[in-house]
């Protein structure tokens, strides 16, 4: 479903590229933001899908991730949505923003197309962003839904 490169943003004078989680290369990074956060986890790297997306730096360094589980059916979810500590709140922004709307084009392009993704978070500062992206949050801040406007 995941392309190798997919698109250039450029945010606050930082230009980032959104791509393929590669584990190799960006699991490193990822472990260590949710250690910084303090997240009482299992191992990270035990519990990641193959499918992720992050958004990086022009040196390829991740800014940015969230994870894909598919089902097989019309049915999505994401999780383990993580960033760079050092971002500001914009940069953060942008970054994951980038990355929920690759996820959403992406999803109405799949076969079987994905009617329905669920996202779960407990960082309250994304509901904002999730509801500038055409989710459905519901239940507070740890629940989202994006349903893709119909493509027959």
């Amino acid at each position: 479903m995941l392309g190798k490169i997919w698109i250039k943003v450029f945010c606050d004078g930082i230009s980032m590229k959104i791509r393929a989680f590669d584990r190799d290369k960006d699991i490193h990074a990822v472990i260590r933001w949710f250690e910084d956060q303090e997240w009482p986890y299992p191992p990270v790297e035990n519990l990641l899908p193959d499918m992720g997306v992050v958004s990086v730096d022009e040196g390829d360094n991740a800014l940015a991730c969230c994870f894909v589980y598919t089902t097989g059916t019309s049915l999505a979810s994401v999780s383990w949505i993580g960033w760079e500590p050092k971002l500001d709140r914009f940069q953060k922004e942008e970054a994951l923003g980038a990355i929920l709307e690759r996820i959403q084009k992406e999803a109405m392009e799949a076969s079987p197309k994905i009617r329905l993704i669920e996202i779960s978070t407990r960082d309250r500062s994304l509901e904002a962003l999730l509801k500038e992206k055409g989710f459905w949050v519901k239940y507070g801040y740890y629940r989202a839904t994006f349903i893709p406007p119909n493509q027959e």
